[in-house]
């Protein structure tokens, strides 16, 4: 083994041991991003709004009337009385 193998060597080593410093570092950060979680959480909620609202355009315009994403439960009641009336007793 000569003077330059081992220098090579030497250069190979030092150059891994950078690598997993820096891969140490990186697995170091908690929140490398600073992101706020309930940032995220009211960005998820208006695309699922904004998804109901494109949803919604979709129905046939007579349910679209009768349908409104914040309403939904009075919708339910309305079918259910509909439904009530035509049963025979």
């Amino acid at each position: 083994m000569d003077i330059d193998t081992v220098q090579d060597i030497m250069e190979e080593i030092s150059e891994q041991y950078d690598i997993g410093n820096q891969i140490g570092e990186s697995i170091s950060k908690q929140n490398p991003l600073n992101i706020d979680e309930s940032e995220l959480l009211a960005e998820l909620e208006e695309l699922n709004e904004e998804t109901l609202k494109i949803e919604a355009r979709k129905l046939p315009p007579k349910i679209n009337e009768q349908i409104s994403i914040e309403e939904e439960e009075d919708v339910i009641v309305h079918v259910r009385s509909k439904e009530k009336k035509g049963k025979l007793i």
